[in-house]
């Protein structure tokens, strides 16, 4: 059995030390990122429960909860995964950027459709597709990893 690379150059390699201290990396910055996503939503749409969520100090707690345990808990699952997967050739931030783009907009689809139960649902799907998207961009624009690349 083969050792694994211990090569600090080497940053896309799967067997390279450098991507797995990156994906545990991704751990804490996935769950402030699905925080913060989560939080968006929840304002935006007012959590489904009343229109005026910032005059409402009541519902604040709630709203914190809720974005603790659904969006820190599957920004801290998702993101690391989706390193490793689509992510690792990309710049992080911007590309965490698009994906909590791709994140917010879905979950607000997801509000708007339906009931107050999927909106983790169709955040992650907004997750799970613009982090195969940005791979994609990345793939046709050959090894340019800046973050105008993934709008043109």
């Amino acid at each position: 059995m083969s050792q694994p690379s211990a090569d600090p150059d080497e940053t896309t390699n799967l067997r390279s030390i450098a991507v797995w201290w990156r994906a545990l990396g991704c751990v804490p910055l996935g769950a402030v990122a699905g925080f913060i996503c989560a939080i968006v939503i929840l304002y935006i749409r007012g959590t489904g429960l009343q229109p005026g969520l910032m005059t409402n100090a009541a519902l604040w707690p709630s709203v914190f909860y809720l974005a603790l345990t659904k969006g820190a808990t599957l920004g801290a699952i998702y993101l690391p995964i989706a390193y490793l997967l689509f992510l690792r050739r990309e710049e992080l931030l911007p590309a965490l950027l698009g994906a909590c783009v791709g994140t917010v907009l879905f979950g607000i689809v997801g509000l708007l459709a339906g009931p107050f139960a999927p909106l983790a649902l169709s955040a992650s799907l907004g997750f799970w597709l613009s982090c195969p998207a940005m791979y994609a961009q990345r793939e046709r624009r050959g090894d340019q990893s800046c973050w105008e690349s993934y709008f043109k």
